[in-house]
């Protein structure tokens, strides 16, 4: 039996209360939230336009593009063509990977 793990979605509203309680309250929500949703939008803008997007010390989304092939219609009992497909790959930064790492070793000490 194949069990779906299940993905914790964080949303921009999400985002901009952490960063708030983080800053305390020295800028004002609606900035905070504005300027998430700027980045956010340029984000997706370039992974439209399969333009590959790096954030410092975090890691690459790049597009991947999966060929178009023939494949075998368990269903039908033949052959069926297959869509060729767009992905996106994500290759992290090596100080994210690092970071990652001593967290869950501090984790493991407690």
């Amino acid at each position: 039996m194949v069990t779906k793990s299940k993905v914790k979605r964080v949303g921009r509203q999400q985002i901009a209360v952490k960063m708030l309680s983080r800053l305390g309250g020295a800028v004002d929500k609606k900035d905070i939230y504005g300027a998430i949703s700027i980045i956010c939008n340029e984000i997706s803008t370039a992974m439209i336009e399969n333009r590959a997007v790096s954030i410092k010390n975090f890691g690459t989304f790049s597009p991947y593009l999966h060929p178009g092939r023939l494949s075998h219609d368990v269903h039908l009992g033949k052959l069926a063509q297959q869509k060729p497909f767009r992905r996106f790959k994500f290759y992290p930064h090596h100080n994210f990977i690092r970071l990652l790492k001593d967290r869950r070793a501090n984790f493991l000490k407690r």
